[in-house]
């Protein structure tokens, strides 16, 4: 019976971060992800496109919907050359895959995003 106990811990703790996954940190991403797409209108397209690249290479068991957004995202928010297009948003998309350290951390901040003068015009 003791043996049985200690199965069930890992199972707890799996299920306590699949909560904790979907209470805090999916809807912190979806608010940023809906506040990228009203500034950046061509987001959506970009990540319908990433998210059917995914699945076209079989990497949807290892690359979720929201990871994949997220990681479109990355590249409106934060390269250094903004893209104006669903393409070019797809193919920071891609370098992002390509380029990005997997023993690194990923940062999608919005706040990064915001000009001066919108700064200044909060304070």
């Amino acid at each position: 019976q003791y043996v049985a106990q200690l199965g069930a811990i890992p199972r707890r703790i799996r299920q306590a971060e699949r909560l904790r996954t979907a209470n805090v940190f999916l809807p912190g991403l979806c608010t940023i992800l809906q506040a990228s797409a009203v500034l950046h209108p061509h987001l959506g397209l970009a990540c319908r496109a990433a998210r059917a690249w995914v699945d076209g290479h079989l990497l949807g068991r290892h690359l979720r919907g929201h990871l994949v957004d997220a990681l479109v995202a990355h590249g409106f928010l934060h390269d250094p050359v903004r893209p104006v297009s669903a393409l070019s948003g797809f193919l920071c998309f891609l370098r992002l895959l390509a380029e990005q350290d997997p023993l690194q951390p990923v940062v999608l901040d919005p706040e990064a995003d915001r000009p001066e003068a919108y700064e200044a015009r909060i304070m």
